[in-house]
C-alpha cells in the first residue's frame, strides 16, 4: 500500500536505529493514521466518521506487533481535565 501511511511508517522507522537495542520489544513506538473510509450506523445509515488505526512497531525487528481500530483520535482518553 503506497501513500501517505507507508510515508509516515517508513519515517517513524527511520528514526531510530536497530543498533541502539539488544532484543526485540526493548522499545516499541505507535503510529497513528486516520483511514480514508466512513463508518456508519447498521440501521440507519448515518455517518459515525472516519475511524484511527494505530500500529505498534518494534524498533528492533521492525515489525508490527500489535494494532488497535477506533473511532476517538489518538490521545483521546474520553476523560476532561
Amino acid at each position: 500500500m503506497k501513500g501517505s501511511f507507508s510515508k509516515d511508517l517508513e519515517s517513524v522507522l527511520a528514526k531510530t536505529s536497530t543498533s541502539e537495542f539488544t532484543y526485540s520489544r526493548e522499545n516499541v513506538q505507535p503510529d497513528h493514521t486516520q483511514l480514508d473510509i466512513m463508518v456508519v450506523d447498521d440501521e440507519y445509515r448515518l455517518n459515525c466518521g472516519k475511524p484511527w488505526i494505530t500500529f505498534e512497531i518494534d524498533t528492533f525487528s521492525r515489525t508490527v506487533v500489535g494494532f488497535h481500530i477506533s473511532l476517538d483520535p489518538p490521545g483521546n482518553t474520553g476523560e476532561e481535565h
